[in-house]
């Protein structure tokens, strides 16, 4: 029973994703995969915004409350094959067997999901600064993809709003 109990992933208390080390476990288990196989994994990285200050202002079970309202908006954008995780601020989609454009349109759709029925209270709103890469067209190790991915989280950032950034191979 120890054993088995060992093999199941951390799940987050508020959001109820997979916890960032969970995260790891499936992306090197979906890269050797898609290795072998021969298909596209896509990532999608989203920093949630104004999370800091919802907790400032509001408090904790307010900012949990809107955190979870965020992971399950995400979630009914995502398939069941994808695997969402959290850690902090951030929430990390791994997408098996989808390139990079259809990644970036359900990237999209997360964006406007959270315009169009903004999570959050008062003047607070929680915002989505989205990253989107896929291997192997953008690196073929988590060392590489990682870092791209980051990077358009921040290029979505100095957006600013609900934004997305699709990472573009140089050459």
């Amino acid at each position: 029973l120890k054993g088995r109990i060992s093999k199941v992933p951390d799940i987050d208390s508020v959001t109820g994703l997979i916890t960032f080390k969970g995260f790891h476990e499936v992306l090197h288990r979906e890269l050797t995969r898609a290795g072998k196989f021969q298909y596209p994994v896509s990532l999608l990285f989203l920093r949630i915004q104004n999370l800091r200050e919802m907790n400032e202002v509001y408090g904790h079970v307010v900012a949990d409350a809107a955190l979870a309202e965020a992971a399950a908006r995400v979630r009914e954008h995502l398939r069941v094959v994808d695997s969402p995780a959290r850690s902090g601020g951030m929430i990390y989609v791994i997408m098996p067997r989808l390139g990079k454009e259809e990644a970036a349109r359900t990237a999209e759709r997360i964006a406007g999901a959270m315009d169009s029925s903004p999570v959050g209270k008062g003047k607070v709103v929680l915002r989505f600064a989205i990253g989107v890469t896929a291997y192997p067209e953008d690196g073929a190790t988590e060392r590489i993809l990682i870092p791209h991915t980051d990077a358009m989280v921040l290029e979505s950032i100095r957006k600013g709003g609900n934004a997305v950034s699709v990472y573009r191979s140089r050459g």
